[in-house]
């Protein structure tokens, strides 16, 4: 009997936790929903402190490596213009005077020049590659590829090594002078006490052109005297024969 009545009363007790859990629930409904809110809010927060965060030092690296990227070109700018000076001397490709807007320089002996300027008088065309940083220059059955900064160049995709590599010198292309012209079959004369530079076809072409002149108006010159000769012996045949 003893036991029974404990039993009994263990249960009673649990009821009434029980009823009195439901009763505390029933009196504040929405407890619960405004702790879950309150920690929902506390997370979004976090959430965007964290992103805020992240932000910055996105920026930072960012500017980081923008100010690195600024400090190699001018390191490279140090380097590629610690040896290089202005000509002073013109250019001429067949006695005619190159303009440049940026003057052409001289570095380790080497005489560099804006590419366009001089291509244009060499009637080339000039391609240029902003993602391989690399130009091409064309003209007739003869194809060079320069890269800037690298002395391997490609002249009809076959490797040629320059001991002084493509520069870019204030927003300008500069090649190597003596290279380009020798490879597109000019001769390259220049004076080192006046540092003029005179490009012009080699000799040999110059006597074919010269050779090939002469025997045009040789040919013009004996189709002038056949028609003269026909013309007088027409005129003869018209008035009859001379009187003696």
């Amino acid at each position: 009997m003893r036991s029974k009545a404990i039993r009994i009363l263990s249960i009673s007790l649990v009821f009434l936790l029980v009823l009195s859990s439901i009763a505390l629930a029933a009196a504040n409904p929405k407890g619960k929903g405004a702790e879950v809110k309150a920690k929902a809010e506390v997370k979004a927060k976090a959430e965007v402190k964290l992103q805020e965060n992240n932000k910055l030092n996105n920026a930072g690296t960012e500017k980081r490596l923008q100010v690195q990227a600024e400090n190699r070109t001018k390191e490279q700018a140090k380097i590629s213009q610690g040896s290089m000076k202005q000509l002073r001397g013109r250019v001429r490709i067949n006695n005619k005077e190159i303009k440049f807007d940026v003057p052409p320089v001289i570095k380790d002996g080497r005489t560099l020049i804006p590419i366009r300027a001089i291509m244009n008088g060499f009637g080339a065309t000039v391609s240029w590659d902003e993602v391989a940083k690399a130009v091409y220059i064309e003209k007739g059955d003869v194809k060079i590829t320069i890269v800037i900064g690298s002395t391997t160049v490609y002249v009809n995709d076959k490797p040629v090594t320059i001991d002084v590599p493509a520069q870019l010198i204030s927003n300008r292309m500069f090649v190597p002078l003596r290279f380009i012209s020798e490879t597109l079959g000019k001769k390259v004369n220049y004076n080192p006490a006046t540092e003029d530079i005179d490009i012009e076809e080699p000799q040999e072409i110059q006597t074919g052109q010269e050779n090939v002149a002469q025997e045009n108006a040789t040919q013009e010159n004996a189709i002038n005297q056949q028609t003269s000769e026909g013309m007088a012996g027409q005129q003869e045949a018209e008035t009859g024969a001379p009187q003696q």
